[in-house]
């Protein structure tokens, strides 16, 4: 996220020394000098859009889980409680990331989650208080994996914008992944 600021700033600054350079007076009765064109962007590959899909649908999945999960106010424990609040808040900060990088790139971004992942989330949210701790930890940590299996895997990204957002998320959603399993591992052992 730091490399994402950093470019962001150093952008804006010479976009504004640019504008601010004085104008070179013409020669009186000369034509006005035509300006160079900027290159063009370099087109986004197809991998690279295909991540950013697969990425905004994971996180779509993930957020659907921990809104399961405030909505059920089960207490978990102060610490576990603590890790849910910064998770949900981390997957926030993460899809507004991966929205504007995805629009920016004009990759397609998924905008609800499949109807088999909805059923999963509507028979979790419907699950008896004495087994859903159990249940959706379970789950949630299998789905937490699949983004962690997803990040890990994006090795041959070209995209210098995608390769940084995936340098600055893959440590958040690893720690998402740690408070699911850590969760699972919790409630496992309640007996």
């Amino acid at each position: 996220m730091k490399k994402l600021a950093l470019f962001v700033l150093l952008t804006s600054l010479a976009a504004g020394a640019y504008a601010q350079a004085p104008a070179v007076p013409a020669a009186p009765g000369a034509a006005p000098a035509a300006t160079p064109a900027a290159p063009p962007a370099k087109p986004v590959s197809m991998a690279d859009k295909k991540l950013i899909k697969d990425l905004s649908d994971v996180v779509l999945v993930d957020q659907a889980y921990l809104k399961v999960l405030v909505d059920s106010k089960v207490s978990l424990g102060q610490s576990l409680d603590s890790d849910m609040k910064k998770s949900d808040g981390n997957l926030k900060r993460m899809w507004t990331a991966l929205a504007s990088l995805g629009t920016a790139k004009k990759a397609e971004l998924a905008t609800e989650i499949s109807k088999s992942d909805l059923a999963k989330v509507q028979k979790l949210s419907k699950e008896k208080p004495d087994k859903f701790q159990k249940e959706f930890f379970k789950d949630f940590s299998k789905e937490t994996a699949k983004s962690v299996k997803l990040l890990d895997g994006a090795k041959s990204i070209q995209d210098p914008e995608l390769k940084i957002f995936i340098e600055d998320w893959t440590g958040t959603v690893k720690g998402v992944n740690l408070f699911a399993e850590s969760g699972e591992r919790a409630a496992t052992a309640k007996k």
